[in-house]
């Protein structure tokens, strides 16, 4: 039988929460944010996800965007078919390998989303020059090192592969 880990306790809400309450406020945000953008655009969420990864990586193979987004092969080529859809990414042919596909960022096509997110960079970039060199140093080094911790958690996560409630049964169909 297992047993279930006891869960931490959540720190209280308030104006000294901990910064783990602060990032989670932050996640739900940039969460609505997509949302938005992506209606905005004509996207799916997770296809502004995939777009991002791209524009801060470089041109990835499907399989490392499947990866780094833990979509299913197919829920991704739902979103990279999105996305050429609308002119932000292409795929092709690796040269070294013609079975494996290559997306990469159609920048010269990124106008709207740029547009878009020009104001929230404006007032981020206001919020940073509010910050002392140390300061930003250390909001830096807090996000980076949490980033890496929910990194590990997806990945431990995807390895345990269980689902903790059931999938629904489909109905059979009509004759």
């Amino acid at each position: 039988m297992s047993r279930t880990p006891p869960r931490p306790p959540l720190p209280p809400p308030g104006p000294a929460a901990s910064p783990f309450l602060v990032l989670r406020e932050l996640g739900e945000a940039a969460g609505l944010l997509e949302q938005v953008m992506a209606d905005r655009v004509g996207v799916a969420r997770t296809d502004l996800v995939v777009a991002s990864i791209l524009a801060a990586h470089g041109p990835r193979s499907a399989g490392q965007l499947a990866e780094a987004t833990g979509l299913t092969t197919g829920a991704l080529t739902g979103s990279l078919d999105r996305l050429e859809r609308v002119g932000f990414a292409r795929r092709t042919a690796d040269p070294r390998d013609r079975r494996r596909i290559i997306v990469t960022l159609r920048l010269e096509q990124l106008g709207p989303v740029v547009e878009l997110n020009a104001p929230l960079h404006v007032s981020l970039l206001a919020l940073d020059s509010e910050l002392t060199p140390d300061q930003r140093a250390m909001v830096g080094d807090y996000v980076r090192r949490a980033a890496g911790h929910f990194r590990a958690e997806a990945l431990r996560l995807r390895a345990e592969g269980r689902r903790l409630t059931p999938r629904k049964k489909r109905r059979p169909a009509a004759r």
